[in-house]
């Protein structure tokens, strides 16, 4: 390394220099002041600590200055030489690559509204990432933090040393911010890791534990969940957070990403927010904080037969582990009958005895007061902390809700046995048994079963298995698919659910029929993260297309984790809150997802109407291994087992599979849409989660172009999808009825089916006029039928305009044979051109 190069390195340190060798000055402003070069108190001297002449020097007195190299010989009265040694073992270089001069502090940066230029005033390097990550001190006190990548204009030869070349710009997703000192992490693969929270904080811990890998990642604690964790996978981890609450959380969430690590929990001397760049605090010690003193047995909890959950505008709320169930009392009403909601005579006798001994019988007034203190004790109650039937997640533990008992990590608890910030009242008992969870022989039989059946070409077997597989621990998936399962009647959709889906899930689903409506499901549900599956959903009418856009709306709320609540108001005044964490799949002969936003969130299944020679024997089949499996409620027990056991695992390989998937089809909704759907497929046949590399193979296999909704989807492209998936029914000569969709038609027509004139006469009664000399396909800009397809859509009343937007489309008259001439748009079709014409 050259001593230039050096010095610039030197520079991005400024500051923490002048405190090591010139320890009587002090910041003033953006300088370091001192008397002179050699330490002397006084303020003739200035180091330049910001901006484009960082790491400078000046002695007013002497008319003397340099770089940073020359500040460390003249304050040591060391030569250049023994100066470039102490500050490669500062910056820790052990070797001396060859490097590009680049300071990332004399980089200027303005946001939009800002008038000044400011300058970092330090800056951390991630070589494998071609990036900074650098620190401002900004002007009210506070400090910023600012990556800064090497991002050259496209069609230039890139230059690192080119400030032109360097842009401020993060990470968006789906890229991954990088991990600080990721080199050393694989240039030591035996060495044990400690994870810390900030480059500074890295830096700092690396000198109190030299024989670990100290690392931390760009963008902070709430970024933990997008890093790429796989380089930690096998190692031996020490998780450090700093001392506050995000701190925490992002070292919860690796400790869940690796259960074998080891985290670090701070004692509570410890100041709000420290870290271990910080000093300790007297009588506090690195060795200390690693190995407490073991904690002293807890005294015995007092038998108290109820939990107190706190307050809001409802009133008082107690878990009552008499009845198992929530109980909610306003300041009047704790009263002796009211308080029998909670628990019996003999408690409150014993809570009198101890509050007025005095009293010859139970003082329910004293009592109350006593209650209601504890109550604001206990704080804000929180509804959303309410866990009801289903699968959920702490942390690292799996819970499952089985109505009259919990499982924790597969071990059976009573309700009120498990201690946890959540609050699992009773509900009705469902059946689960989760000591023999199917193996991966038994839930492959799923993926043999979805073959069997007569799928559409567009459609994938393995996307209904994988639905039903997942389901069951919907309550515990960050991301929540749903799917929607389409067919002509006499397709099968009916056997599907009564057959396929309904006893895979068992009793701890929700059974829904056409007229449910979205309040109805939403109060059934209230804390339940249990599936919801629809049969016969139809859009027959202007309610059934209302009622069937307000559960839709519901089950897209539903789909993230992060999708926030739902509230209602009441009579009373006080609204309530319902979070719904339910997976919702869909049975009709035509899909009610019109919208990009359900889209992009319901997985379509499509059966195809069409039974090739070979349909009887496949049926004969399937029937078969479903009296084997599907028909025996104990095998379909310990799918649900097998599902609720890899629950972790199928949380890691989601996250996995979204980004591959992502990547693969160049569409981040896509990745999230199918990334848990994948995961749950994935698992059907293996317990361990996959690895990126794995998931990038499965994902480069399949063809995602026409799969589910696209970023880049127009609106006119969704409006022909509406149009060409619409069914209508087509007769033949036998007088026999079948539907079609208009896209099959279509293809009749064009082609030169047999029944080609009869597609065309059924297309031109909807108002879709096709013609084969102009290869094109007219659509009636007014049409009844056209009304209703697209009725509840927001192309209802304008597809005109939509179809207009499409390339070579033209308005036309069209003059269907036989028929009154119609206004219309017309666009070419694909098929037409690129087949012959019969």
């Amino acid at each position: 390394m050259t001593l230039p190069t050096l010095a610039a390195e030197l520079s991005l340190h400024a500051e923490a220099v002048c405190q090591r060798l010139l320890p009587a000055g002090k910041r003033v402003g953006k300088t370091w002041t001192i008397g002179n070069i050699q330490g002397a108190a006084g303020d003739s001297c200035i180091v330049e600590l910001e901006g484009p002449k960082a790491g400078f020097w000046y002695d007013h007195a002497e008319s003397d200055g340099g770089d940073m190299l020359s500040l460390v010989a003249k304050a040591q009265s060391i030569t250049v030489g023994q100066a470039a040694k102490w500050a490669r073992d500062f910056l820790g270089i052990r070797e001396e690559p060859e490097r590009q001069v680049f300071s990332p502090l004399r980089k200027g940066f303005k946001r939009q509204d800002e008038t000044e230029w400011r300058y970092g005033t330090t800056a951390w390097h991630y070589p494998h990432a071609d990036a900074y990550v650098v620190r401002f001190n900004l002007p009210n006190g506070k400090k910023d933090t600012l990556p800064l990548r090497f991002l050259p204009p496209d069609g230039v030869p890139p230059d690192r040393t080119n400030p032109a070349h360097w842009r401020w710009k993060g990470w968006a997703k789906p890229l991954q911010p990088p991990i600080y000192r990721l080199p050393e992490l694989e240039a030591n693969p035996d060495a044990p890791v400690l994870v810390v929270e900030g480059e500074k904080t890295a830096d700092a811990a690396a000198k109190l534990f030299p024989d670990h890998v100290v690392i931390s990642w760009a963008t902070g604690a709430s970024a933990v969940d997008r890093i790429d964790w796989t380089p930690l996978t096998g190692r031996t981890l020490l998780l450090w957070p700093d001392n506050d609450a995000p701190g925490v959380r992002a070292m919860t969430y690796l400790k869940a990403r690796f259960p074998e690590a080891t985290l670090v929990k701070p004692p509570s001397t410890l100041p709000e927010g420290w870290d271990l760049a910080d000093p300790l605090p007297e009588g506090v010690t690195i060795d200390g904080i690693l190995n407490p003193p073991p904690t002293p047995p807890a005294a015995p909890e007092p038998d108290i037969p109820f939990r107190c959950l706190g307050h809001d505008e409802a009133g008082f709320h107690y878990l009552s582990y008499r009845s198992g169930r929530i109980v909610t009392l306003s300041a009047a009403e704790h009263t002796e009958l009211n308080l029998q909601l909670v628990t019996g005579d003999d408690f409150w006798g014993r809570m009198s005895a101890r509050l007025r001994p005095e009293a010859e019988h139970i003082d329910y007034k004293a009592i109350a007061k006593s209650l209601i203190a504890e109550q604001f004790a206990a704080g804000h109650y929180d509804p959303d902390h309410v866990r009801g039937l289903g699968c959920w997640i702490e942390g690292s533990t799996v819970v499952y809700h089985a109505g009259d008992k919990l499982y924790v990590n597969g071990k059976p608890t009573a309700l009120h046995a498990h201690r946890s910030p959540f609050i699992y009242p009773s509900r009705k008992a469902t059946r689960v048994n989760l000591s023999s969870p199917a193996s991966a022989t038994e839930s492959g039989k799923l993926v043999e079963l979805s073959n069997l059946l007569p799928w559409a070409e567009a459609s994938w077997p393995w996307v209904l298995p994988a639905a039903c597989f997942i389901a069951t621990i919907c309550g515990a998936l960050d991301w929540r698919p749903h799917g929607w399962l389409v067919g002509s009647k006499g397709s099968g959709k009916t056997w599907i659910y009564s057959n396929f889906i309904s006893p895979i899930l068992g009793d701890a689903v929700i059974k829904a029929l056409s007229t449910t409506t979205e309040a109805g499901i939403r109060q059934v549900l209230g804390a339940d993260a249990l599936p919801v599956i629809f049969d016969e959903i139809e859009s027959k009418d202007e309610r059934s297309i209302a009622r069937i856009r307000n559960v839709l709306e519901l089950a897209r709320q539903s789909s993230s984790e992060t999708g926030g609540s739902i509230f209602k108001g009441t009579a009373s005044g006080v609204a309530k809150q319902f979070r719904i964490r339910s997976t919702f799949i869909f049975s009709s002969i035509v899909s009610g997802a019109t919208e990009p936003a359900d889209e992009s969130r319901i997985a379509r299944m499509e059966l195809s109407n069409v039974r090739p020679p070979d349909a009887p024997a496949k049926f004969e089949q399937l029937v078969a291994i479903a009296r084997e499996t599907l028909q025996n409620p104990e095998w379909c027990e310990r799918i649900r087992a097998r599902a609720i056991h890899l629950a972790p695992a199928i949380r890691t390989s989601a996250e996995v599979f979204q980004r591959a998937i992502a990547k693969a089809a160049g569409d981040a909704r896509k990745g999230q849409q199918y990334g848990a759907l994948a995961s749950g497929y994935w698992h059907l046949s293996t317990e361990k989660p996959a690895t990126p590399a794995e998931a990038v193979a499965w994902a480069s296999a399949v063809d995602w172009k026409d799969i589910g909704v696209s970023d880049n989807d127009s609106d006119e492209v969704r409006a022909m999808d509406i149009l060409y998936q619409s069914r209508i029914q087509l007769q033949d000569n036998d007088g026999k009825r079948y539907d079609h969709t208009v896209e099959e038609l279509l293809y009749m027509y064009f082609t030169g089916d047999t029944r080609g004139e009869a597609a065309r006469d059924a297309l031109v009664r909807i108002g879709v006029n096709p013609s084969k000399g102009l290869r094109a396909v007219d659509i009636a800009v007014r049409h009844v039928e056209l009304s209703r397809i697209f009725r509840g859509t927001h192309f209802a009343d304008r597809w005109k305009d939509h179809f207009m937007r499409i390339p070579g489309a033209v308005s036309a008259v069209s003059s269907p044979k036989g028929m009154k001439s119609f206004r219309a748009v017309r666009v070419k079709h694909t098929v037409a051109e690129e087949l012959p014409i019969a």
